[in-house]
């Protein structure tokens, strides 16, 4: 095994963003809308799951429940969530649909954290360009988990 599939298979990070809804005016200012879409992408696989949660939670704010197994996925401590920016998607779900989104790591804050990544607001494409010297395209999943894998190597592993 190469030694980052052994860092990753021993880590088990998954690539973790959401999409928000689009936020609703209200009399009292804009209100932020819920978390509408979650990505999930497994480094290490071609897989990457999208579940658009209006349509499988129902259209109304009440219904608030996702499914089991995601939710059972998303608290599981057998997976690291990884992204960038992650605490603020952990308190929306938390604040959305109750779940306890855990554990969670932030890539870019990590990467910084070891003298890696120059300071200052980082993207997900900013951090592929960094660690792996190339550009990335919107919705390009496949390269965003060579980054997480590689980053998570060289910041947790090594």
């Amino acid at each position: 095994m190469f030694a980052m599939d052994a860092c990753v298979h021993q880590f088990r990070p998954l690539l973790l963003t959401v999409s928000m809804r689009i936020s609703k005016n209200t009399h009292a200012g804009v209100s932020r809308g819920k978390i509408a879409v979650v990505q999930l992408s497994v480094p290490g696989t071609d897989k990457t799951y999208v579940f658009h949660l209006r349509a499988i939670t129902g259209k109304s704010e009440r219904q608030r429940a996702l499914p089991q197994p995601l939710t059972t996925l998303l608290e599981s401590v057998a997976y690291t969530k990884v992204g960038v920016g992650i605490s603020t998607d952990v308190a929306n779900f938390k604040e959305d649909y109750g779940v306890e989104v855990r554990p969670a790591m932030d890539i870019a804050m990590l990467a910084r954290s070891k003298g890696l990544f120059p300071r200052g607001r980082a993207s997900l494409d900013e951090l592929c360009a960094f660690f792996l010297k190339a550009g990335v395209t919107k919705g390009a999943w496949d390269i965003w988990c060579v980054c997480v894998c590689v980053c998570v190597c060289v910041c947790v592993c090594v």
